[in-house]
């Protein structure tokens, strides 16, 4: 159920996903029916969810405790539950958790294990399935957990500052808190097209997230101003974003923050604008002049044509005498 509702929130929001399901099956029995534990190891990488779903059944006995974990291999558990499992009853348990940037492509245990007595004896039916999703920070790469080690969002191809002062553009990734996952911090590093003063504006989408604008050393220069974050950085051509959670969430968080930057234009910089667009008035003008000059002469001026001479015709009377 958890998993049908994950991808439906994701089917509605467009996003794409990318998704790797396995299933494994087994008999929990152990010595004297006394119960006992099995392993299955996965490959996980940084911004893998990785969800499990067990179902186990009771087949022979008066019952038994029951378990099952997501761990690391060399000791520590990720998530973990445990219950009760009566005589001929099913239990279906769901785990998941969300590995961040220090996870480096390493596998991890999906574990179900029974726990019984040979004076108490059960056998226990089992079935994994287990999905292992990719959500990328900026469906790019997982963002790092540090600021040593930031996900790159380059603006100087897509900004022409030359051209507009004002670009916004949007920052989407995924935290968990809590015990849900370890990525609880993403950082970015924005590269600006040209060195200047900026303004920095973002807008928070939810509250359980703190949202940070900081100089390459990690020294904060943002200000809350309500749900807007805001900065002024000065003669830099580079800034990092941070984002971190703040409070425990039962579930997985999806962050899409609106990033909105400006240059300073200084007076002499306006007054270079304002010549350069005088400059350029000019030259039009000139320029249509000189083609109604051209269209004038081409034309010529209007001559008018030679008629030719009329005749005149003259009514002689003649004089005749009375006779």
């Amino acid at each position: 159920m958890t998993l049908l509702i994950f991808l439906l929130i994701f089917a509605l929001l467009d996003a794409p996903i990318s998704m790797q399901a396995e299933s494994f099956t087994g008999i929990l029995s152990g010595p004297e029916k006394s119960g006992e534990q099995h392993q299955y190891l996965v490959d996980v990488k940084p911004g893998t969810f990785l969800v499990m779903n067990v179902s186990f059944k009771s087949l022979e006995g008066v019952g038994a405790r029951i378990y099952a974990a997501i761990v690391s291999p060399i000791g520590g558990s990720y998530a973990y539950l445990d219950d009760v499992l009566p005589a001929s009853s099913i239990r279906n348990m769901s785990l998941s958790y969300y590995f961040g940037s220090s996870m480096m492509n390493e596998k991890v245990g999906l574990v179900v294990g029974s726990v019984a007595d040979r004076y108490a004896p059960a056998v226990v039916e089992y079935s994994i399935k287990a999905q292992r999703i990719e959500l990328l920070d900026m469906g790019l790469s997982e963002a790092g957990d540090t600021i040593e080690k930031p996900l790159i969002i380059d603006l100087r191809e897509n900004w022409n500052a030359s051209l507009s002062s004002v670009f916004v553009t949007s920052i989407a990734g995924y935290l968990s808190s809590g015990g849900q996952g370890n990525d609880h911090e993403d950082h970015y590093l924005v590269l600006l097209p040209v060195e200047a003063d900026y303004i920095v504006e973002t807008f928070r989408d939810r509250p359980l997230i703190d949202v940070y604008v900081r100089l390459r050393d990690g020294y904060t220069v943002s200000e809350p101003r309500n749900d807007v974050i805001y900065a002024s950085l000065r003669s830099t051509n580079e800034f990092l974003l941070s984002i971190e959670t703040n409070r425990p969430s039962p579930a997985l968080i999806n962050y899409n923050l609106t990033l909105k930057i400006s240059r300073i234009v200084r007076d002499e910089e306006k007054e270079v604008q304002w010549a350069w667009i005088d400059m350029n008035i000019a030259i039009a003008t000139m320029l249509a002049l000189i083609i109604a000059l051209i269209i004038l002469l081409v034309a010529g001026p209007g001559i008018p044509r030679h008629r030719r001479p009329t005749r005149r015709h003259t009514l002689s009377l003649s004089h005749n005498p009375a006779r």
